[in-house]
C-alpha cells in the first residue's frame, strides 16, 4: 500500500502537471486560456497547494492532450 500523505499526493500531482506543461511547451497563461481556469488556481495546483476537483483534472488533461491518469504518473 502507498504510504504517501494526501499532501504528498497533491504535491506530486503539481510536479507532474509542471512536467507535462514543460514537455508540451505550454505556459500557465496558455493553459488558463485552454481550460478557463484562472492563473492563481493553476499556480496553486502546480505548486501542490490546492487539491484539484475531478472536473479540473479532466479539463487539464484535455487541454494538455493527455489522459487524466497521466496526471497521476508519479515518480517514486
Amino acid at each position: 500500500m502507498d504510504d504517501r500523505t494526501d499532501e504528498q499526493i497533491i504535491k506530486d500531482f503539481g510536479n507532474t502537471l509542471n512536467k507535462i506543461m514543460e514537455r508540451e511547451g505550454i505556459t500557465f497563461r496558455e493553459l488558463s486560456a485552454r481550460t478557463g481556469l484562472n492563473l492563481g488556481n493553476l499556480s496553486d495546483l502546480a505548486a501542490g497547494r490546492r487539491n484539484p476537483l475531478m472536473s479540473t483534472i479532466v479539463r487539464l488533461a484535455d487541454a494538455l492532450g493527455v489522459q487524466p491518469g497521466d496526471l497521476f504518473t508519479f515518480d517514486k
